[in-house]
């Protein structure tokens, strides 16, 4: 059976969007809120070519107190051919049902709480974060983000989420997966403005770094 993946209608993704590439609103909880109340499972070798159909990923910044963000870079051994030696500000994939209880349907107040399960799962998956007394960090909506360059771009809605770090989380931070992605460093936005001409960046790391970051 094919992993099932989290998304909605085109038209819901989208609506309102100012245009292709990184928007910021100025209270995103409605956008999040007609996500969820719209949003359904369905099988991922089904939706890889509907471009009615919006996959959501969510997508996560780390920034440390100091002003720098996480970046990585992809290794052969990834399995994302398209992405191997791109580099990363982003950590992300795909919200699907594997974990839940089969056969519930949940009300669209509940849907929400697949954000943050989805999130939370990823952060674990990619990366290695300690647990400081003073806690990790704070997890807030950064804006949205969605492509159409590609076939792939077509299928996909970022979610984009800031994770400010402490101090201590961030000495302790790392990949997970070394076989499959290698650290790249921290660099500040206006760092990796500048690097944007010679550093490879995936298209969404791209498009989030090229609209500005605070």
């Amino acid at each position: 059976m094919s992993e099932r993946v989290w998304g909605v209608p085109a038209a819901v993704a989208l609506a309102g969007r100012p245009a292709a590439g990184f928007w910021r609103e100025a209270d995103p909880a409605p956008r999040v809120a007609s996500w969820a109340a719209a949003a359904t499972f369905r099988p991922r070798n089904e939706v890889e070519s509907d471009e009615t159909w919006r996959q959501i990923i969510p997508y996560i910044l780390l920034r440390a107190p100091a002003g720098g963000y996480f970046t990585y870079r992809r290794l052969p051994a990834s399995g994302e051919a398209r992405l191997v030696d791109r580099h990363s500000i982003g950590v992300g994939g795909h919200i699907n049902d594997a974990h839940l209880v089969p056969g519930l349907t949940l009300a669209p107040e509940l849907q929400p709480n697949l954000l943050a399960d989805g999130l939370q799962r990823e952060l674990h998956e990619e990366l290695l974060l300690p647990q400081p007394p003073e806690g990790l960090g704070r997890l807030r909506i950064h804006g949205f983000l969605a492509l159409d360059e590609s076939p792939v771009d077509r299928v996909h809605v970022g979610l984009v989420v800031l994770l400010d770090l402490t101090a201590a989380a961030v000495a302790g931070c790392g990949v997970r997966e070394t076989d499959k992605l290698v650290a790249a460093g921290w660099f500040t936005a206006a760092e990796l403005r500048a690097k944007l001409d010679a550093v490879p960046f995936e298209g969404w790391s791209r498009a989030v770094i090229a609209a500005g970051l605070p």
